[in-house]
Parts: C-alpha cells; structure tokens; sequence
C-alpha cells in the first residue's frame, strides 16, 4: 500500500502505461492471427457493406450477412479492407448494433475513402490510446488543490468523510416523503450529508439509480451544480432520464458528441458553453463522461459535487480524473457486477 502521495501517484502512472503497452501488445497478437481465425474466435467481422449515412446521426451504415463478432456498443474498432494496420484503415465507435445492421461514428480517417469502394470492409478490435488523458490527470492531481487537500488524503485514508446529522435527518425525511423505502431513504439521507464521500452499493433491482436521480434532484434544488459520469454513455443516460422524470423542471443536459445521444430523453450538447448553462443562476444538471473533463467539452468547468454511476467499472485513475472536476464525490455501483475491463495483470 502506498504511504506518501508521491508514491501513490507513481504507482498509479506504471499501472496507466503497463495497461496501455499489454493493450497494445495484445491486440498486435491478435491481429497477426489468420483473418478466418480471428472471425472464428469473434475478434473481428468481415463481408461489411457500405449502404449510407444515418441523416439524424451522421453514423456510417453498415450491414452484413452474418455477425458472430463479440463486440458491443460503444467498442473502438479499425474499419479496413485487408488489415487494421494498412490503408484504408477507418477508426470508428460501434454505436448500434441490430445483428446485421450495425452503425459507426467516425474518429480519425477519411471518409472520403469509404465512396467508390461500399463492399467488403472488415471491422477488427482497435486501439485508442487515452493514457495520455489518465497521466495529465494524475500529474493535475498533485498540482491543484482539491487534489492536495481532498482527493489524494481521501484516497490514502488520512481523511475521511463526516455526516452533518441535521442535513441527514432532512435527506431521510424527503427520500421518505417521496415514497423511498427505508434502505433507499437510508442511503440518500447519509449521501446527501456527507461533506466528502459516499458509497451507495445494492445488487440490481434494489433502486440504485432512483436514489441517484432523488439524491441529485435535492442537491439541484439547493443550487449545487451536479455531474453525473460514468464510464458508458448508457449509464448516464439512464440516469439522467430517471432524473428528467422525476424532476421536469430542473436543468439537465448531456454533454457529449451527438452520435453518442441515442436514447438520451435530455438535451445534448457537444460542448458546456453550446449549453448555455453557465447563465444559470441556481443549481443545474449536466450528464458526462470523465473524459469530457479533459477535452474542451467540459474542461474547466467546476462542480460542487460528482456523482458515479456504475462505480465498479471505474478504475481509480478515471476516478480521479472525474473527481477532479468537483469537491465531493458520491460512488453508486454493486462490487458483485462488471468490473473495469482490463488486459495487464
């Protein structure tokens, strides 16, 4: 266990580049296995055909006759017509999968290169190197004060969180008025007057994401500004339809890139500032992923408090690089589900 800061953050940083090189590596070796063994074991897709552009997305429409692949929404993937490493080569995100209908959004490439060759693309498993996102983070951490005084003594138990027992009785008192159960009003109550951190842990179906939208109405009401982040765009758009629900009449909006909105019942915008929410006087909303904090989406834009969906998938670098963005942290999630997805030991 780390003792100092120093070494904490030296731990972490060997940790982000040991976990990008494996990834790197790994996928090397798998792409250097033959093409029919690759779309045996579901590593890749291949008989891809071009048919057009999603008009309301902007996503490239793909179909084909059959898909065994194991990728899932959300995955990034190299769209090419004989190798990842060789041209035309697309970066792109699986963003629908219907079986034999499947959409992508763009990231680097051309897609000038898609016209005149529609047929035959292949969709192999990609690499998007965002340890570069993880280190700035921990090198900021060390830097701000939020990271100095609160996130860093946090993390190596020098401090810990305290209950205001007034806020509490007022936290349980509303959960229960708005028909929470006891274990429900329970959780809310403690979340709601933790002055630093709080873990909301409950198997599926126990109504985590319901204490989540209760608990962030509250906050909202009394002029917190909220960000609710987690590590999949799903994630937070449930969370932030349960609050849209709830709670109509209180700002709330996503910010992120538009062929990332399916299923999203809130406005989305690509950046804080298309938002206009900084005029806002009270308390508002906003719905994003950690990497939004580090990109011009939502870089330096303050919070009071940040909540985690689906905390089990969040390791603790992308921990901290959400955490930066706010003064108190709120972690809601269920050990016993899916875990951070990691290749390095």
């Amino acid at each position: 266990m780390p003792r100092t800061a120093a070494d904490l953050l030296r731990h972490l940083e060997t940790l982000v580049r040991e976990e990008s090189n494996h990834q790197r590596e790994h996928l090397e070796r798998q792409w250097s296995l033959p093409l029919g063994e690759r779309v045996r074991r579901g590593y890749t897709l291949e008989g891809l055909s071009y048919i057009g552009l999603n008009e309301r997305t902007g996503n490239l429409v793909f179909e084909c006759m059959a898909n065994n692949a194991r990728f899932r929404e959300g995955d990034y993937l190299f769209l090419h017509k004989s190798h990842p490493l060789l041209e035309p080569t697309l970066e792109v995100t699986l963003e629908v999968d219907d079986e034999k209908r499947l959409e992508f959004s763009l990231g680097s490439g051309n897609l000038v290169r898609i016209w005149g060759e529609p047929e035959s693309w292949i969709a192999d498993e990609g690499y998007m190197d965002l340890s570069g996102y993880y280190l700035d983070a921990l090198a900021e951490v060390a830097d701000r004060h939020v990271g100095r005084e609160r996130i860093l003594p946090l993390l190596l138990g020098e401090i810990g969180p305290q209950l205001d027992f007034t806020a509490y009785e007022r936290g349980w008192t509303l959960a229960s008025e708005a028909g929470l159960n006891a274990s429900q009003a329970e959780a809310l109550g403690q979340a709601y007057s933790t002055d630093l951190a709080y873990l909301i842990q409950g198997p599926p179906g126990t109504g985590k994401t319901l204490v989540l939208a209760h608990l962030v109405k509250l906050l909202a009401e009394e002029g917190e500004r909220v960000l609710v982040t987690a590590l999949t765009h799903r994630a937070i758009h449930n969370a932030l339809g349960k609050i849209a629900k709830i709670a109509p009449d209180l700002p709330v909006c996503k910010i992120g890139p538009g062929a990332r909105a399916d299923g999203l019942t809130v406005d989305n915008f690509e950046t804080f500032t298309q938002s206009q929410f900084e005029k806002i006087p009270d308390g508002y909303i906003i719905g994003a992923t950690p990497f939004a904090t580090r990109t011009e989406r939502l870089s330096r834009v303050e919070f009071d408090t940040v909540v985690f969906d689906e905390a089990s998938q969040i390791t603790l670098p992308l921990a901290i690089m959400g955490m930066l963005a706010g003064k108190r942290y709120i972690f809601i999630g269920d050990d016993r589900q899916l875990p951070p997805v990691v290749t390095h030991q």
